[in-house]
């Protein structure tokens, strides 16, 4: 799910080859997946109940070795030596990351122009999922995206880890630092559409409306799959 495109007065690109680099750098080495079992004892196979391969949860806080003038932080654009046009849309990109296409979709909205990433939420699996005995895998795909923006060398961002349970039923919302920032990012008086891409569950999105219903109508849900 890409919400991106190229932006329209983004059409010269003198300095593709780093922008090239930065992209393969960071998905082509990421670990996605391991071609046996994993060691980490709470995940129960390398593969999916499907068969698919699912991504690994790093340690936390490996130095990737990024130099520093290859570092940059979110809205910067290092690698062109143009000014790109104003974002023509807001993107909250929700997802659980345990599939190594979540962190294609997510890498390419960083590095697309045309949007500005008003969020990053790292949402939970659903309970007794059969990729993981974790009860923390909203953390954990928090641990994920923050190892790959190191090997982007990318410093800051807009991540935040969600709930880690459902709600209890559809009336009851739970808060969170991730419900409030949705919250706060759909009620700012700003004329350029949101947009929430949602590659997984919307426990976060469901608490963020039950709390204030006005989010429905500021917001424009894109959702593929999820509990």
């Amino acid at each position: 799910m890409i919400l991106a495109r190229p932006s329209a007065c983004g059409r010269h690109h003198p300095s593709q080859a780093f922008l090239s680099h930065l992209y393969t750098d960071a998905l082509e080495r990421f670990p996605f997946w391991r071609p046996h079992r994993y060691s980490e004892p709470h995940v129960k196979e390398d593969l999916g109940s499907e068969g698919e391969p699912m991504t690994r949860v790093p340690p936390r806080g490996i130095d990737h070795g990024i130099p520093e003038d290859r570092r940059w932080s979110y809205g910067e654009t290092p690698w062109r030596e143009i000014p790109t046009c104003p974002p023509c849309a807001r993107v909250i990109v929700d997802n659980d990351f345990a599939d190594p296409d979540d962190l294609y979709q997510l890498v390419h909205h960083l590095l697309s122009p045309s949007v500005k990433i008003a969020g990053v939420v790292a949402s939970h699996l659903r309970e007794n999922d059969p990729i993981t005995t974790s009860t923390t895998t909203a953390t954990d795909a928090e641990t994920i995206v923050l190892d790959l923006f190191a090997r982007m060398g990318l410093t800051s961002t807009e991540l935040v880890a969600g709930l880690e349970v459902a709600l209890p039923d559809p009336q009851t919302p739970i808060d969170s630092p991730a419900v409030r920032g949705i919250i706060t990012e759909a009620l700012k008086d700003d004329d350029t559409p949101l947009y929430y891409a949602a590659g997984g569950g919307l426990t976060d999105l469901a608490s963020a409306i039950l709390i204030e219903p006005e989010v429905a109508r500021r917001i424009t849900l894109v959702w593929v799959g999820g509990p």
